[in-house]
């Protein structure tokens, strides 16, 4: 798989301005934040509580759309979807899911990241 299989690299330079440093700067703080992110939707999906985990899912939609993610960010609206049904049943499916995704956009991420520009 290739970094724009998870990545529209057009946009983000876009939104970004072509500052590779910055992309880097934003990388290493999602990278770092996302664990705590993914734990908060676990945790209000094991709490059977629909409201927190539309506070969480949002928390996170917030952090990846800097990184004009593809699947990803679709999983998240899965999510936000579920919570605001309060029909928690099909959640830890689309939390399984989004992890991947999520694991895969990071890796992607930090490769970017050793590039000369975007």
């Amino acid at each position: 798989m290739s970094i724009d299989d998870y990545i529209n690299r057009r946009e983000l330079r876009e939104r970004l301005d072509g500052d590779i440093d910055l992309l880097k700067e934003l990388v290493e703080i999602f990278a770092e934040d996302v664990p705590n992110l993914l734990d908060n939707i676990e945790n209000a999906i094991k709490k059977d509580d629909a409201e927190l985990l539309r506070k969480a899912t949002h928390k996170l939609k917030g952090s990846i759309s800097n990184f004009s993610p593809k699947d990803s960010y679709d999983y998240i609206i899965e999510l936000e979807n579920i919570a605001k049904t309060e029909e928690l049943s099909k959640a830890k499916i689309v939390l399984n899911q989004l992890k991947l995704e999520i694991d895969y956009l990071v890796n992607s991420l930090k490769e970017l990241a050793t590039e000369t520009k975007l």
